[in-house]
């Protein structure tokens, strides 16, 4: 089958069935949209909060401490140069007795500090506002992770369950298809691009609602919670709606083609005509 002659059969195929190509639309702007939340909260949860407090402008306090030594400050740099968690050491210069310390990774602060301490090297001080919650991020990590687990999983049952019912109310088509000579495959293919069409409609609602919503919502209430709970402020951190839009769309577009793949090699064409 040529591509104009791919294309000519889906156009039809598209127009013919408007009613339910609206409902398709329909359900894939819910499952692009749920996509594209979800997609964007883990993106910040598992990469915006650590670039921030890893970043060398405002997160870095998030990585420093002061150390007030007892001894010399030779003794101490040797000591606190052996530690390979340490970044950098920088002293006071009104008095090299006062040490800044700057750890590689905030995950990292919390040990460093220890190991400080079992050295007996000083007193070690550090801003309240400059601690996190890390069994807290570690939390919201994992329930990123699981949210986007459980949405594949649910777009996964509502793909299976809208192509089920599309191909057996086209089934008499696509025995017509098979009995003329076409392969399953090729008419999987037919489907797919079907699916393109709809999945653009689609994209186009699923990333207007979601600039919406991430305006009016998301973005807001991720600054207000990692302000208040976090002690960080995520305001500037917004990832790339083209990302998640994507690779929702991909995500979708693979799945439909393997379902309805699946689901056209179990029609008999003779068994159907006959009836």
């Amino acid at each position: 089958m040529t591509l104009e002659k791919l294309f000519m059969l889906s156009n039809l195929s598209f127009r013919s069935n408007k009613t339910n190509n609206i409902i398709y639309v329909l359900i894939f702007s819910i499952c692009i949209t749920l996509s594209l939340i979800v997609v964007h909260c883990s993106l910040i949860a598992n990469y915006s909060i650590d670039a921030y407090l890893n970043s060398s402008d405002d997160g870095i306090r998030y990585r420093q401490f002061v150390l007030k030594t007892y001894d010399s400050s030779d003794g101490v740099a040797e000591i606190l140069k052996n530690l390979e968690n340490i970044e950098s050491i920088q002293y006071n210069t009104n008095t090299s007795k006062e040490v800044f310390i700057t750890t590689r990774d905030y995950t990292l602060t919390d040990s460093t500090i220890d190991r400080i301490q079992t050295q007996n090297l000083g007193t070690i001080y550090r801003r309240t506002e400059d601690m996190v919650e890390l069994t807290m991020i570690r939390g919201i990590k994992s329930a990123g992770t699981i949210s986007l687990v459980l949405v594949a999983i649910f777009i996964i049952i509502v793909l299976k369950t809208n192509i089920s019912h599309s191909i057996e109310e086209r089934q008499f088509e696509i025995a017509l298809y098979i009995s003329t000579g076409y392969t399953k495959w090729i008419i999987s293919l037919l489907l797919f691009v079907e699916n393109i069409f709809l999945l653009m409609v689609s994209s186009l609602i699923s990333y207007i609602i979601f600039i919406q919503v991430n305006a009016s919502i998301l973005s807001p209430q991720i600054y207000h919670l990692s302000n208040t709970y976090l002690n960080i402020r995520l305001s500037h951190f917004t990832s790339n709606p083209a990302i998640p839009l994507a690779s929702a769309c991909i995500f979708i577009s693979m799945v439909s083609i393997m379902l309805a793949e699946s689901k056209i090699k179990k029609i008999s064409p003779s068994e159907l005509l006959k009836s």
